[in-house]
């Protein structure tokens, strides 16, 4: 009895400050004018997340996730705006999900280290957090809330995010950060391109270039040993499977057509696997991003 007793205390000990950390980001929130809480917020772990975003969970998952928070305010007592706030591992997956998110048609706006938004919403990365502010109505007001909460939470996360890696020389090739998505597993890997149900780029650190006209992806090995066999199980899976067509290969490098007749050109270089799908894909795009 004393045993559990302990424990208990421990566990409420260590769940107030989680909890009061999370909440303190909607600090000075009330002082917007016009703007009250609806609800108390509400936090969600990796066990009861599917509960806040039913269906869409497992890709917060993959990227890395610790917990997020739900509230609703009312602005003018009858506009509903919605925060949904997710605390992720890192500031990468925290990018990842935010570059994963962006819809075709958003403006990028000046909040946080990144954003973009519509009139009805504004999604935000700041450091290891990634948080999107929204609303059922697009009346200039209720914009104006809007982007003054998504700027309050972002003025409430201390410090600036570091990019990974990869999209660093994604954008020192010269792309721009609305081209480059981030991808740390399967699920967001297919959600840019499907190559096969298996996890065949055993994929944990990789982005999607999308320059309009071809997608290029980099997926990260510890070594060119490793990315050299990776390879290898790329070429044994896609010519096994009859989604693609017109092969040829040569030690680093494979070719192929997918079931679109679009051209996929799959290379190796010092620590990257490199793919580019598309019909007016050069060796040279591929190589120049890996280089940087």
């Amino acid at each position: 009895m004393k045993k559990q007793i302990i424990l208990l205390f421990l566990v409420t000990v260590f769940m107030v400050p989680l909890r009061a950390n999370l909440d303190s980001l909607l600090s000075g929130l009330v002082e917007i004018n016009g703007l009250k809480l609806a609800e108390q917020p509400r936090i969600y772990n990796n066990q009861d997340l599917y509960v806040m975003i039913n269906g869409g969970a497992e890709t917060y998952l993959e990227y890395g996730f610790n917990r997020a928070l739900n509230v609703s305010y009312l602005f003018n007592n009858t506009k509903r705006i919605e925060i949904q706030l997710y605390e992720m591992t890192d500031d990468g997956a925290a990018f990842g999900i935010f570059s994963s998110s962006r819809n075709e048609g958003d403006s990028s706006v000046t909040i946080g280290d990144f954003a973009s938004g519509n009139d009805y919403y504004i999604m935000n990365q700041k450091s290891r957090f990634y948080y999107v502010v929204s609303a059922d109505e697009n009346l200039p007001e209720v914009k104006n809330a809007v982007k003054k909460i998504a700027v309050r939470i972002a003025d409430n996360i201390a410090g600036k995010g570091s990019l990974p890696e990869l999209v660093k020389k994604a954008l020192t090739a010269g792309y721009n950060i609305e081209q480059i998505k981030y991808i740390k597993g399967k699920i967001a890997l297919s959600g840019n391109y499907f190559f096969t149900h298996k996890d065949v780029f055993k994929t944990r650190d990789a982005v999607c270039i999308d320059d309009g006209e071809n997608k290029l992806f980099i997926f990260q090995y510890p070594d060119n040993l490793t990315a050299a066999s990776q390879l290898t199980a790329v070429k044994d899976e896609l010519t096994s499977i009859g989604r693609y067509t017109n092969f040829t290969n040569d030690e680093n490098k494979f070719n192929c057509l997918d079931k679109n007749s679009k051209q996929i050109k799959i290379r190796v270089s010092e620590k990257y696997v490199l793919v580019g799908i598309g019909n007016t894909i050069d060796d040279k795009k591929l190589f120049d991003i890996a280089s940087n």
